[in-house]
Protein backbone atom coordinates (compact mmCIF):
# COMPACT_ATOMS: atom_id res chain seq x y z
CA UNK A 1 0.00 0.00 0.00
CA UNK A 2 1.81 3.21 -0.33
CA UNK A 3 2.14 5.69 2.10
CA UNK A 4 0.07 8.11 1.29
CA UNK A 5 -3.11 5.54 1.07
CA UNK A 6 -2.75 5.62 4.81
CA UNK A 7 -2.67 9.38 5.40
CA UNK A 8 -5.91 9.84 3.08
CA UNK A 9 -7.82 7.18 4.80
CA UNK A 10 -6.71 8.16 8.53
CA UNK A 11 -6.51 11.98 9.00
CA UNK A 12 -9.93 12.08 10.16
CA UNK A 13 -9.21 9.23 12.88
CA UNK A 14 -7.93 11.78 15.45
CA UNK A 15 -4.69 10.87 17.93
CA UNK A 16 -7.17 8.70 20.15
CA UNK A 17 -9.09 6.91 17.67
CA UNK A 18 -12.08 8.92 18.79
CA UNK A 19 -12.79 9.82 14.96
CA UNK A 20 -13.52 8.23 11.75
CA UNK A 21 -12.85 5.62 10.24
CA UNK A 22 -12.21 3.39 12.80
CA UNK A 23 -9.34 1.66 13.12
CA UNK A 24 -7.96 -1.44 14.53
CA UNK A 25 -5.43 -3.56 15.64
CA UNK A 26 -2.77 -0.26 16.57
CA UNK A 27 -3.02 2.75 19.27
CA UNK A 28 -2.46 5.36 16.98
CA UNK A 29 -3.27 6.69 13.14
CA UNK A 30 -0.04 6.89 11.13
CA UNK A 31 3.28 9.67 11.93
CA UNK A 32 1.67 11.17 7.84
CA UNK A 33 -1.63 10.66 8.96
CA UNK A 34 -1.21 12.85 12.63
CA UNK A 35 0.96 15.63 10.62
CA UNK A 36 -1.66 16.44 8.32
CA UNK A 37 -4.78 15.62 10.63
CA UNK A 38 -3.07 18.93 12.17
CA UNK A 39 -2.27 20.73 8.93
CA UNK A 40 -5.90 20.29 7.79
CA UNK A 41 -7.40 21.99 11.08
CA UNK A 42 -4.87 24.45 10.29
CA UNK A 43 -6.01 25.60 6.99
CA UNK A 44 -9.95 24.91 7.34
CA UNK A 45 -9.56 27.15 10.43
CA UNK A 46 -7.89 30.11 8.80
CA UNK A 47 -10.04 29.69 4.96
CA UNK A 48 -12.50 31.95 4.38
CA UNK A 49 -15.83 29.46 3.83
CA UNK A 50 -19.11 30.84 2.46
CA UNK A 51 -20.89 30.33 5.92
CA UNK A 52 -18.08 32.16 7.89
CA UNK A 53 -15.18 34.36 8.21
CA UNK A 54 -11.69 33.29 8.38
CA UNK A 55 -10.02 32.90 11.76
CA UNK A 56 -7.18 34.28 12.81
CA UNK A 57 -3.63 32.09 13.55
CA UNK A 58 -4.44 32.88 17.49
CA UNK A 59 -7.86 31.04 17.71
CA UNK A 60 -6.68 28.47 15.28
CA UNK A 61 -3.84 27.42 16.95
CA UNK A 62 -5.93 27.08 20.51
CA UNK A 63 -7.96 25.29 18.71
CA UNK A 64 -5.12 22.63 18.15
CA UNK A 65 -3.94 23.35 21.95
CA UNK A 66 -7.60 22.24 23.21
CA UNK A 67 -7.46 19.23 21.11
CA UNK A 68 -4.02 17.96 21.84
CA UNK A 69 -3.87 14.54 23.45
CA UNK A 70 -7.53 13.92 22.65
CA UNK A 71 -7.95 14.88 18.55
CA UNK A 72 -4.32 15.56 17.60
CA UNK A 73 -0.61 14.30 18.60
CA UNK A 74 0.64 16.47 21.80
CA UNK A 75 3.70 16.49 20.77
CA UNK A 76 3.03 17.97 17.57
CA UNK A 77 0.83 20.12 18.30
CA UNK A 78 3.61 21.57 20.19
CA UNK A 79 6.07 21.33 17.36
CA UNK A 80 3.63 22.96 15.20
CA UNK A 81 2.79 26.25 17.56
CA UNK A 82 6.34 27.01 18.07
CA UNK A 83 7.31 26.53 14.25
CA UNK A 84 4.31 29.14 13.35
CA UNK A 85 4.02 31.20 16.84
CA UNK A 86 1.08 32.69 17.99
CA UNK A 87 2.31 36.18 16.68
CA UNK A 88 4.65 35.79 13.41
CA UNK A 89 7.57 38.23 13.18
CA UNK A 90 6.26 41.05 11.19
CA UNK A 91 2.96 41.16 12.19
CA UNK A 92 1.60 43.77 13.89
CA UNK A 93 -0.78 42.97 17.16
CA UNK A 94 -2.87 45.53 19.76
CA UNK A 95 -1.88 45.81 23.22
CA UNK A 96 -4.17 45.87 25.79
CA UNK A 97 -3.40 49.71 26.72
CA UNK A 98 -4.31 50.54 22.99
CA UNK A 99 -0.82 50.98 21.43
CA UNK A 100 0.31 48.82 18.04
CA UNK A 101 3.07 47.59 17.49
CA UNK A 102 5.40 45.30 15.08
CA UNK A 103 6.46 41.66 16.68
CA UNK A 104 10.52 41.71 16.05
CA UNK A 105 11.21 38.12 18.25
CA UNK A 106 9.05 35.70 19.65
CA UNK A 107 9.82 34.14 23.04
CA UNK A 108 11.06 30.71 23.25
CA UNK A 109 8.32 29.57 25.78
CA UNK A 110 5.92 32.23 25.95
CA UNK A 111 4.70 32.72 23.21
CA UNK A 112 1.85 34.94 23.68
CA UNK A 113 4.59 37.15 25.00
CA UNK A 114 6.86 38.24 21.58
CA UNK A 115 9.22 41.65 21.51
CA UNK A 116 7.60 44.41 19.82
CA UNK A 117 8.24 47.58 18.49
CA UNK A 118 5.57 50.27 18.81
CA UNK A 119 4.71 52.40 16.00
CA UNK A 120 1.34 53.31 17.07
CA UNK A 121 0.37 55.10 20.52
CA UNK A 122 -2.64 54.21 22.52
CA UNK A 123 -4.75 57.21 20.48
CA UNK A 124 -3.67 55.73 17.12
CA UNK A 125 -0.84 58.69 16.80
CA UNK A 126 2.22 57.72 15.32
CA UNK A 127 5.55 57.39 17.70
CA UNK A 128 9.32 56.84 17.49
CA UNK A 129 9.68 53.18 17.75
CA UNK A 130 10.26 51.76 20.79
CA UNK A 131 11.10 47.61 21.73
CA UNK A 132 9.09 46.77 24.40
CA UNK A 133 9.65 42.91 25.59
CA UNK A 134 6.06 41.27 26.10
CA UNK A 135 7.60 38.65 29.21
CA UNK A 136 8.79 41.76 31.28
CA UNK A 137 7.10 41.23 34.67
CA UNK A 138 6.28 44.73 37.06
CA UNK A 139 8.29 44.32 40.88
CA UNK A 140 5.08 43.10 42.02
CA UNK A 141 5.27 39.73 39.14
CA UNK A 142 2.26 40.98 36.99
CA UNK A 143 3.06 41.03 33.55
CA UNK A 144 3.62 44.82 32.33
CA UNK A 145 1.54 44.80 29.05
CA UNK A 146 -0.37 42.05 26.97
CA UNK A 147 -1.41 40.96 23.40
CA UNK A 148 -5.31 42.02 22.78
CA UNK A 149 -5.31 40.77 19.21
CA UNK A 150 -3.81 40.65 15.97
CA UNK A 151 -4.09 43.67 14.00
CA UNK A 152 -4.95 43.86 9.93
CA UNK A 153 -2.89 47.04 8.66
CA UNK A 154 -5.38 47.71 6.49
CA UNK A 155 -7.68 48.07 9.43
CA UNK A 156 -5.80 50.80 10.70
CA UNK A 157 -4.21 52.05 7.34
CA UNK A 158 -0.61 51.53 8.04
CA UNK A 159 1.87 50.15 5.40
CA UNK A 160 3.79 48.04 6.82
CA UNK A 161 6.04 47.71 3.23
CA UNK A 162 7.24 51.25 3.40
CA UNK A 163 7.26 50.88 7.39
CA UNK A 164 10.19 47.86 7.03
CA UNK A 165 12.41 49.66 4.00
CA UNK A 166 12.04 53.68 5.73
CA UNK A 167 14.59 51.06 8.10
CA UNK A 168 12.42 52.78 11.51
CA UNK A 169 11.96 49.37 12.42
CA UNK A 170 15.98 48.16 11.99
CA UNK A 171 17.35 47.18 15.23
CA UNK A 172 19.34 49.73 17.20
CA UNK A 173 23.28 48.85 17.11
CA UNK A 174 24.88 47.61 19.71
CA UNK A 175 27.41 48.79 21.64
CA UNK A 176 29.78 45.55 21.76
CA UNK A 177 30.32 44.01 18.80
CA UNK A 178 28.06 40.65 18.41
CA UNK A 179 29.17 37.41 18.29
CA UNK A 180 29.22 36.32 14.58
CA UNK A 181 27.09 33.11 15.50
CA UNK A 182 27.25 30.14 13.02
CA UNK A 183 29.66 30.44 10.22
CA UNK A 184 29.29 28.62 7.16
CA UNK A 185 31.91 26.45 5.64
CA UNK A 186 33.51 28.60 2.55
CA UNK A 187 33.07 27.25 -0.78
CA UNK A 188 36.23 26.21 -3.17
CA UNK A 189 37.09 30.12 -3.86
CA UNK A 190 35.11 31.96 -1.58
CA UNK A 191 36.58 34.28 0.99
CA UNK A 192 36.31 33.17 4.20
CA UNK A 193 33.33 34.95 6.24
CA UNK A 194 34.07 36.51 9.51
CA UNK A 195 34.76 34.79 12.38
CA UNK A 196 35.62 31.69 10.55
CA UNK A 197 38.42 28.89 11.78
CA UNK A 198 39.89 26.47 9.57
CA UNK A 199 40.15 23.67 11.98
CA UNK A 200 40.92 21.37 8.74
CA UNK A 201 43.68 23.05 8.09
CA UNK A 202 44.65 22.75 11.85
CA UNK A 203 44.01 18.99 11.73
CA UNK A 204 46.25 19.03 8.57
CA UNK A 205 48.24 20.68 10.03
CA UNK A 206 48.59 18.24 13.16
CA UNK A 207 49.00 15.39 11.06
CA UNK A 208 51.51 16.65 9.08
CA UNK A 209 53.67 17.74 11.90
CA UNK A 210 52.87 14.19 13.51
CA UNK A 211 54.09 12.48 10.52
CA UNK A 212 57.49 14.64 10.33
CA UNK A 213 58.40 13.26 14.09
CA UNK A 214 56.97 9.65 13.56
Amino acid sequence: MHPSTAVILEHHSAYDLSGYPSLTGRARPSLGARLVAIADCFDAVTSKRAYRKAADRREALGILQAASGTGFDPWMVRAFVRLLGLFPVGSLVRLDDGAVGVVVRNHPRLLARPAVKLVLGPRGSPREPEEIDLSERSPEGAFRVSVERSVDPREIGLDLSELVSSGRLDPAPDAETPAPGLVHEPSPGEPAPPGYVDTHGQRAGTADSGQQDA
